[in-house]
């Protein structure tokens, strides 16, 4: 009746169990907060309030959304946290999102299309049940704040180095192994950076992880075994692990200053390594005389390590004409 035209309407903290059917057209409504009730559905046609640019459907009980949700197309911000969700649908429609907010419910996935939504600064996911982020993730790029912290998370996708301007990462309550954890200590931007860089290796072959505070190889490099170059310098590096040596596209290898005081004998694999550098170590092995030879060209490094690799097997090595002054490690 006369309610037709409203534009907002409040009926927060009350004890709502269901929604007229009729609710649906009240399409003059922009500003709909239902808060604090008891809701366990919405009507079929919840979708016909086109104009919708606020909704507040927090602290219910709801557990999906009706598919005519996909036709608000309008909405702004969509508050559901505190509620049961196990799945919620047509989020991929609602192009002008800027704010979903889904916290403490049961979601096992990130919804579906999160990618679509271009203007969307604001993702909140806390206190779910994520095992894994979509790869669309990184396609929202206008996030600026995004909330992951408490669910069962053990990855971020590469694709999320696209999210640059990303200024609050909530991560805290996963299970973290990719990045590592001397990563996610660093905080958002280092972390979006590493993500970034990961993504650019994937199309030019060249992993360039400098100055990030790592002590090991990016776990991420299992999952690139056509790296052409891998740049390290500036971490914190004891060691490298013998991995490397499967690596055997590589042509260029660049560990200056670092901890290191060996290499693997892996590295013999390299065959096709033209450049490595390791200024800024303190090399026990390779000796001098062998890194001497290596800044003219790495194959001479290679052929040296290939022999140390192969009298592992053969318990048999000969090192002539090397002018060595020390013996080998």
């Amino acid at each position: 009746g006369g309610l037709s035209n409203l534009a907002t309407l409040y009926l927060s903290r009350n004890s709502l169990t269901s929604l007229p059917d009729k609710l649906p057209h009240m399409s003059a409504l922009t500003d709909l907060r239902l808060d604090m009730n008891m809701l366990e559905r919405l009507p079929n046609q919840f979708g016909q309030l086109y104009n919708l640019r606020r909704l507040q459907l927090e602290h219910n009980r709801l557990r999906d959304l009706p598919m005519s949700c996909m036709n608000l197309t309008a909405l702004e911000v969509l508050n559901l946290e505190f509620n049961e969700l196990v799945l919620i649908a047509g989020v991929h429609n609602m192009v002008s999102l800027k704010v979903l907010i889904l916290s403490h419910n049961v979601l096992t996935s990130v919804p579906a299309g999160i990618g679509n939504l271009k203007v969307l600064n604001t993702l909140h996911l806390s206190y779910n049940q994520l095992g894994s982020l979509s790869l669309e993730l990184g396609h929202a790029t206008a996030l600026t704040q995004l909330l992951i912290d408490h669910n069962e998370l053990k990855e971020l996708p590469a694709e999320m180095g696209r999210l640059t301007n990303l200024t609050d990462l909530a991560l805290e309550g996963n299970f973290w192994q990719r990045p590592p954890a001397v990563i996610i200590e660093q905080g958002c931007d280092v972390i979006i950076e590493y993500l970034g860089r990961l993504l650019e290796a994937r199309s030019t072959r060249l992993l360039f992880m400098d100055n990030m505070k790592l002590s090991m190889l990016p776990p991420e490099m299992l999952d690139m075994p056509y790296l052409t170059g891998l740049s390290m310098a500036d971490n914190q590096l004891t060691e490298v692990d013998p991995v490397i040596g499967t690596y055997t596209n590589l042509t260029a290898l660049h560990l200056d200053r670092n901890l290191l005081t060996l290499l693997p004998a892996s590295v013999g694999n390299l065959t096709k390594l033209s450049v490595i550098t390791l200024d800024g170590n303190e090399m026990k092995d390779p000796p001098p005389e062998i890194m001497m030879l290596a800044q003219r060209n790495a194959s001479d490094l290679v052929k040296y390590m290939d022999k140390i690799r192969i009298a592992q097997y053969t318990h048999e090595l000969t090192l002539n004409g090397y002018m060595l002054r020390t013996i080998p490690y």
